[in-house]
């Protein structure tokens, strides 16, 4: 950031456009007062959780020069190594840190600015200090991640250079995709480097986090009944067991239904998604886009007194991009404050009550005290081997009247499983084809299975204050 203020105020609609989860910040302009924010102790380096509700926060700490944030089997360093120190200070730095990663389970993400120079990286010249990096990345598993030799300084009157580094360990390396230098403008001299992770968790998701429920105001019936599938019953015979042949039932039935709702009504909106900084207008984008074309043309000038003068319009398109955005700050908080004696329901009292929520720092439960917490809330039980059972055959099977009571019972608004289907599709498919629910429960009855489909579900842990907070 080179502690500029600019580049502070750009950071939140950056990592809007970029849509980014975890921002790694060198020689930052302030520390913002916000529980997902995390800097070391000189207020140099920092990470920023700009999207909490799907980041979450296992662990952090840090030490001079860095600062690292431990999320579910990943921990990220973010680094800040100034020049203006001795090679003993920046040694001794680097020491601390591989102390830290040595210290760390799981996989580990490195960034930073750290104000050296090797080849692996781009430098044709290497220095003292990138040597010592290498050997640092070298006993701890870590990988560069820079590719191509793209600059990220790039400051007009001075040559392009490759201080902002990133490592990953080299267990996690296929999972880091897109990796490359953002050009955008930052509002510092530096450029924004981004890359997508996909961590060993994500093969094991059985339904897709991120993908919306259905948008059940615009139902089209007749599209929905023409996709639903048809009456699927088991095979008798099968080579497969019981239980298999059940879960494949119950698998494909919901999976139709999933289907039939796809082709007849739009998907939700992702809840919670980022939005763009409410000072953000069409001038300041383009006042932004003129600041980096100003950038360019300053970078490519021939000779020294036409690099002044192209420099001097950009310092002048900086002043005008931080006064408009100071300008838009101001103007956006007075509407705000005229709006709440008239709407104090608005956004004003939206955004206070925000704030107060945000005040409050994310939980983080250690491993063990989950454990006991989901013991105690969902005790587990030896198998029950009961002869008494009725064997399959000589049961009662569900009936239309029975089916009809437990779907008028149901009540609407309801927050659905992980697969999205709410209580008004599954009345909906009972209007339509009521036999496809029902053979579906009875094949679960007669085989005595419950599917392992419908023990899905995300716990969610809200304190009420009462008996033993464990």
């Amino acid at each position: 950031m080179n502690r500029s203020r600019l580049a502070d105020e750009l950071l939140y609609q950056l990592a809007f456009e970029s849509n980014t989860d975890i921002v790694f910040i060198s020689e930052q302009y302030r520390n913002r007062d916000q529980p997902t924010w995390f800097s070391d102790p000189l207020s140099t380096s920092a990470i920023w959780i700009s999207s909490s509700r799907n980041i979450r926060v296992e662990g952090h700490g840090s030490e001079e020069g860095f600062v690292w944030v431990r999320c579910e089997a990943m921990t990220f360093f973010s680094c800040y190594l100034t020049p203006n120190e001795s090679i003993q200070q920046f040694r001794t730095k680097i020491d601390a840190l591989e102390d830290a990663i040595f210290n760390t389970q799981g996989e580990v993400i490195v960034g930073g600015d750290f104000n050296a120079k090797a080849i692996e990286w781009g430098m044709p010249h290497p220095d003292s200090r990138g040597r010592y990096i290498l050997e640092m990345a070298a006993r701890t598993g870590l990988i560069v991640l820079n590719e191509r030799e793209v600059t990220t300084f790039r400051r007009p009157g001075y040559s392009e250079t490759i201080p902002d580094v990133s490592f990953a360990s080299e267990a996690l390396v296929p999972g880091i995709v897109d990796w490359k230098v953002s050009e955008s403008y930052t509002g510092s001299d530096h450029q924004a480097i981004t890359f997508t992770v996909y961590g060993r968790s994500e093969a094991r998701c059985r339904f897709s986090p991120n993908s919306g429920g259905w948008n059940f105001g615009k139902l089209d019936t007749e599209r929905f009944c023409r996709a639903l599938p048809p009456v699927c019953r088991l095979i008798a015979g099968s080579e497969v067991d019981a239980r298999e042949r059940v879960e494949r039932l119950v698998e494909s039935t919901m999976s139709g239904i999933a289907s039939a709702c796809d082709a007849s009504m739009p998907r939700k909106a992702p809840r919670h998604c980022k939005r763009a900084a409410y000072w953000w207008t069409a001038e300041i984008a383009e006042l932004r886009k003129r600041c980096l074309r100003l950038r360019r043309i300053a970078q490519r000038a021939g000779n020294r007194e036409e690099a002044n003068i192209r420099s001097a319009e950009h310092r002048e398109a900086k002043k005008s991009l931080r006064r408009a955005i100071n300008e838009s700050k101001a103007r956006h908080w007075k509407d705000m404050v005229s709006d709440v004696d008239s709407e104090p329901w608005g956004l004003g009292y939206k955004l206070v009550t925000r704030r107060l929520g945000a005040m409050k720092p994310p939980a983080i439960l250690e491993l063990t005290r989950m454990q006991r917490i989901v013991r105690a809330l969902f005790p587990s039980h030896p198998a029950r081997m009961d002869r008494g059972l009725r064997m399959p055959g000589d049961f009662l099977p569900f009936n239309e009247e029975e089916l009809r009571t437990v779907m008028g019972s149901l009540a609407q608004r309801r927050a659905p499983g992980p697969d999205n289907i709410t209580n008004e599709i599954l009345k909906l498919v009972y209007q339509h084809s009521p036999h496809l629910l029902l053979d579906m429960y009875n094949e679960c009855l007669a085989a005595g299975v419950f599917p392992t489909r419908w023990k899905v579900a995300r716990l969610v842990l809200i304190t009420k204050k009462q008996g033993d907070p464990d």
